[in-house]
């Protein structure tokens, strides 16, 4: 199973505010489920944003991110 990352953990990654992770999932830049209130952003796909790859479903994921 997939690591899942928390908007904290995400923005720990990539040395940015929080904010800027959100806003870069609200605009579809960055892959994520929304939880709730909560983002979860598979590290796959923040792996991928790094990158510059462009992920095959920008925006919300079309399969949901289970968490045991």
């Amino acid at each position: 199973m997939e690591q899942v990352l928390t908007v904290d953990e995400a923005a720990e990654h990539l040395k940015v505010r929080p904010e800027t992770i959100r806003r870069l999932l609200s605009q579809g830049k960055l892959p994520g489920n929304k939880i709730g209130r909560a983002w979860r952003i598979p590290e796959g796909a923040l792996m991928k944003f790094l990158r510059g790859e462009e992920s095959a479903s920008p925006g919300r994921l079309e399969e949901p991110v289970w968490i045991e």
